[in-house]
Protein backbone atom coordinates (compact mmCIF):
# COMPACT_ATOMS: atom_id res chain seq x y z
CA UNK A 1 0.00 0.00 0.00
CA UNK A 2 1.57 3.32 -0.98
CA UNK A 3 2.42 5.54 1.95
CA UNK A 4 2.91 9.31 1.87
CA UNK A 5 5.19 10.66 4.61
CA UNK A 6 3.44 13.15 6.87
CA UNK A 7 4.87 16.63 6.69
CA UNK A 8 5.97 17.63 10.17
CA UNK A 9 4.61 20.95 11.34
CA UNK A 10 3.01 22.53 14.38
CA UNK A 11 -0.74 22.97 14.20
CA UNK A 12 -3.02 24.94 16.44
CA UNK A 13 -4.61 23.06 19.32
CA UNK A 14 -8.35 22.49 19.17
CA UNK A 15 -11.01 20.38 17.45
CA UNK A 16 -10.17 18.28 14.41
CA UNK A 17 -11.88 20.74 12.07
CA UNK A 18 -9.70 23.54 13.39
CA UNK A 19 -6.52 21.52 12.94
CA UNK A 20 -7.58 20.61 9.43
CA UNK A 21 -8.10 24.25 8.47
CA UNK A 22 -4.74 25.18 9.97
CA UNK A 23 -3.00 22.35 8.10
CA UNK A 24 -4.40 23.41 4.77
CA UNK A 25 -3.45 27.04 5.36
CA UNK A 26 0.12 25.94 6.11
CA UNK A 27 0.20 23.69 3.05
CA UNK A 28 -0.94 26.49 0.76
CA UNK A 29 0.84 29.37 2.50
CA UNK A 30 3.66 29.52 -0.05
CA UNK A 31 1.15 30.52 -2.74
CA UNK A 32 -1.14 32.51 -0.40
CA UNK A 33 -4.16 30.80 -1.94
CA UNK A 34 -7.60 31.77 -0.63
CA UNK A 35 -9.94 28.85 0.05
CA UNK A 36 -13.59 29.09 -0.96
CA UNK A 37 -16.48 26.68 -0.42
CA UNK A 38 -17.20 24.44 -3.40
CA UNK A 39 -20.64 24.72 -5.03
CA UNK A 40 -21.94 21.45 -6.46
CA UNK A 41 -22.22 21.31 -10.25
CA UNK A 42 -25.88 21.52 -11.31
CA UNK A 43 -25.74 22.06 -15.07
CA UNK A 44 -24.09 20.27 -17.95
CA UNK A 45 -22.66 16.75 -17.66
CA UNK A 46 -21.91 15.79 -14.05
CA UNK A 47 -20.44 12.96 -11.97
CA UNK A 48 -21.01 12.04 -8.34
CA UNK A 49 -18.17 12.34 -5.82
CA UNK A 50 -18.19 10.42 -2.53
CA UNK A 51 -15.66 10.76 0.29
CA UNK A 52 -14.71 8.24 2.97
CA UNK A 53 -12.01 8.21 5.64
CA UNK A 54 -10.45 5.36 7.60
CA UNK A 55 -8.73 7.27 10.39
CA UNK A 56 -7.70 7.03 14.00
CA UNK A 57 -9.72 8.98 16.59
CA UNK A 58 -8.66 12.61 16.57
CA UNK A 59 -7.57 12.56 12.92
CA UNK A 60 -9.40 14.42 10.15
CA UNK A 61 -9.31 14.84 6.39
CA UNK A 62 -10.37 17.42 3.83
CA UNK A 63 -11.10 17.11 0.11
CA UNK A 64 -10.57 20.11 -2.18
CA UNK A 65 -11.28 20.61 -5.87
CA UNK A 66 -8.68 22.78 -7.55
CA UNK A 67 -10.11 25.37 -9.92
CA UNK A 68 -6.90 25.54 -11.95
CA UNK A 69 -5.88 22.05 -13.05
CA UNK A 70 -2.60 22.99 -14.71
CA UNK A 71 -0.90 24.75 -11.79
CA UNK A 72 -2.87 23.22 -8.88
CA UNK A 73 -4.27 26.51 -7.57
CA UNK A 74 -7.67 27.96 -6.65
CA UNK A 75 -8.68 25.42 -3.97
CA UNK A 76 -12.38 24.93 -3.26
CA UNK A 77 -13.41 23.09 -0.08
CA UNK A 78 -15.60 20.13 -1.06
CA UNK A 79 -15.90 18.44 2.33
CA UNK A 80 -14.17 17.55 5.59
CA UNK A 81 -14.47 14.37 7.61
CA UNK A 82 -13.25 12.68 10.78
CA UNK A 83 -12.96 9.14 12.10
CA UNK A 84 -16.61 9.39 13.14
CA UNK A 85 -18.24 11.17 10.19
CA UNK A 86 -17.82 11.62 6.44
CA UNK A 87 -18.99 14.53 4.29
CA UNK A 88 -22.07 14.20 2.10
CA UNK A 89 -21.69 13.27 -1.56
CA UNK A 90 -21.58 16.05 -4.13
CA UNK A 91 -21.53 16.48 -7.91
CA UNK A 92 -18.61 17.64 -10.04
CA UNK A 93 -18.34 18.60 -13.71
CA UNK A 94 -17.82 15.57 -15.96
CA UNK A 95 -16.03 14.97 -19.26
CA UNK A 96 -13.17 17.28 -18.40
CA UNK A 97 -10.00 17.04 -16.34
CA UNK A 98 -10.33 17.64 -12.59
CA UNK A 99 -7.75 17.77 -9.80
CA UNK A 100 -8.47 16.77 -6.19
CA UNK A 101 -6.31 17.79 -3.25
CA UNK A 102 -6.71 15.60 -0.15
CA UNK A 103 -5.22 16.64 3.20
CA UNK A 104 -5.11 14.33 6.22
CA UNK A 105 -4.32 15.81 9.63
CA UNK A 106 -3.24 13.68 12.56
CA UNK A 107 -3.73 13.97 16.28
CA UNK A 108 0.03 14.50 16.74
CA UNK A 109 -0.34 17.78 14.80
CA UNK A 110 1.25 16.57 11.57
CA UNK A 111 -0.38 16.39 8.17
CA UNK A 112 0.10 14.87 4.74
CA UNK A 113 -1.46 15.51 1.34
CA UNK A 114 -2.10 13.66 -1.92
CA UNK A 115 -3.18 15.10 -5.29
CA UNK A 116 -4.92 13.24 -8.08
CA UNK A 117 -5.97 14.55 -11.50
CA UNK A 118 -8.54 12.48 -13.39
CA UNK A 119 -11.22 12.67 -16.07
CA UNK A 120 -14.63 11.94 -14.52
CA UNK A 121 -17.24 10.62 -16.95
CA UNK A 122 -20.84 11.71 -17.07
CA UNK A 123 -23.21 9.73 -14.89
CA UNK A 124 -20.52 7.82 -13.00
CA UNK A 125 -19.68 7.88 -9.28
CA UNK A 126 -16.20 8.28 -7.85
CA UNK A 127 -14.87 7.58 -4.37
CA UNK A 128 -12.05 9.36 -2.56
CA UNK A 129 -10.87 7.02 0.21
CA UNK A 130 -8.41 8.57 2.68
CA UNK A 131 -6.57 6.34 5.11
CA UNK A 132 -4.24 7.24 7.95
CA UNK A 133 -0.99 5.26 7.99
CA UNK A 134 1.89 5.20 10.48
CA UNK A 135 3.92 8.28 9.62
CA UNK A 136 1.68 9.37 6.75
CA UNK A 137 -1.43 8.56 4.75
CA UNK A 138 -2.72 6.95 1.57
CA UNK A 139 -5.49 8.15 -0.71
CA UNK A 140 -7.32 6.02 -3.27
CA UNK A 141 -9.35 7.37 -6.17
CA UNK A 142 -11.86 4.75 -7.29
CA UNK A 143 -14.72 4.32 -9.75
CA UNK A 144 -17.63 3.41 -7.47
CA UNK A 145 -20.43 3.50 -10.02
CA UNK A 146 -21.24 -0.12 -9.17
CA UNK A 147 -20.90 -0.55 -5.37
CA UNK A 148 -20.51 -4.29 -5.92
CA UNK A 149 -17.59 -3.77 -8.30
CA UNK A 150 -15.42 -0.89 -7.00
CA UNK A 151 -12.53 -0.32 -9.39
CA UNK A 152 -9.36 1.72 -9.53
CA UNK A 153 -9.92 4.87 -11.61
CA UNK A 154 -7.67 4.32 -14.61
CA UNK A 155 -7.62 7.97 -15.74
CA UNK A 156 -6.07 9.11 -12.44
CA UNK A 157 -2.67 10.82 -12.50
CA UNK A 158 -0.65 11.39 -9.32
CA UNK A 159 0.38 15.07 -9.22
CA UNK A 160 2.46 15.32 -6.02
CA UNK A 161 6.01 14.14 -5.33
CA UNK A 162 8.66 14.89 -2.70
CA UNK A 163 9.71 18.50 -3.23
CA UNK A 164 7.03 19.16 -5.87
CA UNK A 165 3.34 19.38 -4.98
CA UNK A 166 2.23 20.05 -8.58
CA UNK A 167 3.93 17.90 -11.20
CA UNK A 168 3.19 18.96 -14.81
CA UNK A 169 0.50 16.86 -16.46
CA UNK A 170 2.91 15.96 -19.26
CA UNK A 171 5.32 14.51 -16.70
CA UNK A 172 2.92 12.00 -15.13
CA UNK A 173 1.18 8.92 -16.45
CA UNK A 174 -2.29 7.62 -15.78
CA UNK A 175 -2.92 4.57 -13.62
CA UNK A 176 -4.14 2.85 -16.79
CA UNK A 177 -0.82 3.52 -18.53
CA UNK A 178 1.13 2.30 -15.51
CA UNK A 179 -1.00 -0.83 -15.33
CA UNK A 180 -0.46 -1.60 -19.00
CA UNK A 181 3.26 -1.10 -18.57
CA UNK A 182 3.45 -3.40 -15.55
CA UNK A 183 1.45 -6.08 -17.38
CA UNK A 184 3.85 -5.83 -20.30
CA UNK A 185 6.83 -6.19 -18.01
CA UNK A 186 5.41 -9.37 -16.43
CA UNK A 187 4.17 -10.99 -19.63
CA UNK A 188 5.09 -14.68 -19.60
CA UNK A 189 5.86 -14.77 -15.88
CA UNK A 190 3.90 -15.86 -12.83
CA UNK A 191 4.90 -12.89 -10.72
CA UNK A 192 2.91 -9.65 -10.74
CA UNK A 193 4.91 -6.48 -11.21
CA UNK A 194 5.15 -4.55 -7.93
CA UNK A 195 3.58 -1.11 -7.86
CA UNK A 196 6.03 1.76 -7.48
CA UNK A 197 6.18 3.09 -3.93
CA UNK A 198 7.12 6.24 -2.14
CA UNK A 199 6.92 9.70 -3.65
CA UNK A 200 6.58 10.46 -7.31
CA UNK A 201 3.93 9.91 -9.91
CA UNK A 202 4.24 6.14 -10.37
CA UNK A 203 2.17 5.26 -7.31
CA UNK A 204 -0.85 3.00 -7.62
CA UNK A 205 -3.92 3.75 -5.47
CA UNK A 206 -4.27 1.57 -2.41
CA UNK A 207 -7.18 -0.84 -1.99
CA UNK A 208 -10.10 -0.02 0.27
CA UNK A 209 -11.69 -2.32 2.80
CA UNK A 210 -15.34 -3.15 3.46
CA UNK A 211 -15.30 -0.59 6.27
CA UNK A 212 -14.42 2.16 3.78
CA UNK A 213 -17.48 1.30 1.72
CA UNK A 214 -20.05 1.32 4.52
CA UNK A 215 -22.98 3.46 3.54
CA UNK A 216 -21.56 4.09 0.08
CA UNK A 217 -24.98 4.28 -1.51
CA UNK A 218 -26.61 5.99 1.43
CA UNK A 219 -25.46 9.55 0.67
Amino acid sequence: MPEIPARRCRLAQGPAAGRLAAALLLALSACAQPIVQYSAATSGPTSRLLMRGSLDPGDAYGVYLLGSVQDCTQPQRVGTGTAEANPAATTIAANRLSTLDVVVTKSDRTFCRVRWSFSPREGRSYLVAARGEPGGCSVSLLDATDPDDIRTEMSARRRDAPGNTCLPLAAVRTVGELTARSQGLTSGTDRPAPASRGGGSDVMPSAVTEDDLKGLTGK
